[in-house]
Parts: structure tokens; C-alpha cells; sequence
């Protein structure tokens, strides 16, 4: 991937950053590879006028993209990420198996975020300072979240459309393992019981099959169904089998199913 910018603008895309080549007009070249194979909707390109804050999580590079006046407050908008990349990859037994791990704030997204190889993307509400964070989970519920496609999403894509929980339900259900590794059981179980309650309320104006072949529009499947019983169904799943057997089944769908 080879890309040319201003020189007042910074860059992003999936892979490593191999070098950048300056340019007669005020230009740059930015060159990123990636070596691995992954869907071609997890492609993305940022570029903007951005501060980076830099650090290495198990020799990987680990970046954080905001907008200049946020810069202090990086890691606290990402929150725990080094940490997240250590449990997650210890939990499920799998390293992480990417070359980097990169996120960036965006402003008009069309979404909450999105689980791009290598650089996830997050819309401006995310960019908040370390008083805004104080009492808040959220940010780091969607970095878990985000996180935990690149196993289940980016590593491993549901075969159709239809089958769109075995992504986000799986990434649904992070959410959960992450508050009760951090917070404890009780903070998890309040959460389960939120995604229950959300689940329930769109059930009752839409309700359809987990796995949903019949499906009008593409967007109908970003629903209760696909994230909130998704996640419910893996704990229910967790409950029924233990954690021994249940976490060792990941680990097993993960490698079986690779790239």
C-alpha cells in the first residue's frame, strides 16, 4: 500500500510502515505492507492531521492516533490496551497474530467503531479527556471490543452475512471477560444483565433466527440478535461446558479456521 499525502498530514493502514519518501511538491509517500491474509472489508486508510502516541506491546508496535489537543489523554481513550492484548491472547491461548496493533479517531463515522486489520477506527465520541473518563467504562468496552475481532472477525470470518454473530457475538462477549478480569464478577454480571434487557427490547420488535438467512437489508443484521444474544449464548455455552473445555474450544475453533 503506497500512499501520498501533504506533508502536514499524518497516515495509517493495515500492515507495518516499511518507509516514507519525500516528495518535490510537498508530498510524502507512505508505504505500509501486509503480509497476512485477511477480507477486503477490513482494508482501511486514515489520513489527518493527527498526534501519534507510540508504544511496543511483545515487540509489536502499539499506536494511538488523536486529534492534537487530545495527545495527553491518548492512552486514556484506548484504555489498557497492552493489558487487553496480554489477557485476551493468554485467555484463548492464541497470540495475538497481527504485526500491529493501531487505533485511530475519526470524525463523522458512520458507526461506533470498526475492527480494521491492524488499525481499528473509532468516531470522535470516544475522544474524551482523563476527567471525562474518570467514572466511564465505555471506551474501554468498545477497545475490548475491537480487539477481540482480530481473532474473531479478522483471524476468523463468518462464512455469510447470516452467520454475522460468529463475529460479533464472539467480540459482544469480550466485553464481558474484560470487565470481569478487571472489575470483577459483579460489574460483569451487570453488564450481561444490560445486553439481556437490550437484547429482550429488540426481540420484541424484530425477532428472527441468531443465524439469519432471511435477512432485507444488510443493516438489519446489526441488531440485538447478532451482538447482545450472540455474547449470551457464548456464556451460556461457557456455563454449560466450563471454562476449561470452552476456552480450549476457541482456541481449537481459532486454529482450525486461521486466515
Amino acid at each position: 500500500m503506497a500512499v501520498t499525502v501533504q506533508n502536514r498530514f499524518k497516515n495509517l493502514s493495515n500492515g507495518v510502515f516499511l518507509k516514507s519518501e519525500e516528495n518535490s511538491d510537498g508530498t510524502r509517500t507512505d508505504y505500509y505492507r501486509m503480509d497476512l491474509p485477511h477480507a477486503p472489508y477490513l482494508f482501511m486508510l486514515a489520513v489527518g492531521e493527527f498526534s501519534v502516541t507510540r508504544e511496543t506491546w511483545e515487540g509489536i508496535p502499539v499506536e494511538y492516533f488523536v486529534e492534537p489537543e487530545f495527545e495527553a489523554y491518548a492512552k486514556d481513550i484506548f484504555p489498557h490496551t497492552p493489558e487487553m492484548l496480554t489477557f485476551f491472547s493468554e485467555l484463548i491461548g492464541y497470540k495475538y497474530p497481527w504485526p500491529k496493533f493501531s487505533q485511530v479517531i475519526v470524525r463523522e463515522y458512520v458507526s461506533g467503531a470498526m475492527e480494521n486489520t491492524t488499525g481499528v477506527i473509532y468516531g470522535d465520541f470516544m475522544q474524551l479527556t482523563d476527567r471525562d473518563l474518570v467514572d466511564v467504562l465505555i471506551n474501554e468496552k468498545i477497545v475490548a471490543h475491537e480487539m477481540f475481532h482480530h481473532w474473531f472477525g479478522d483471524l476468523v470470518t463468518c462464512e455469510s452475512w447470516a452467520n454475522l454473530t460468529l463475529n460479533e457475538g464472539f467480540a459482544n462477549y469480550s466485553e464481558y471477560l474484560w470487565l470481569e478480569h478487571k472489575y470483577g464478577r459483579d460489574e460483569a454480571d451487570y453488564h450481561r444483565m444490560s445486553e439481556k434487557d437490550g437484547y429482550l427490547q429488540d426481540a420484541m420488535r424484530n425477532m428472527h433466527p441468531l443465524i439469519h438467512f432471511g435477512y432485507r437489508d444488510k443493516e438489519d443484521m446489526f441488531d440485538g440478535h447478532s451482538y447482545n444474544k450472540g455474547g449470551l449464548v457464548l456464556h451460556m455455552l461457557r456455563d454449560y461446558l466450563g471454562d476449561e473445555a470452552f476456552f480450549a474450544g476457541l482456541q481449537r475453533y481459532l486454529s482450525d479456521n486461521q486466515y
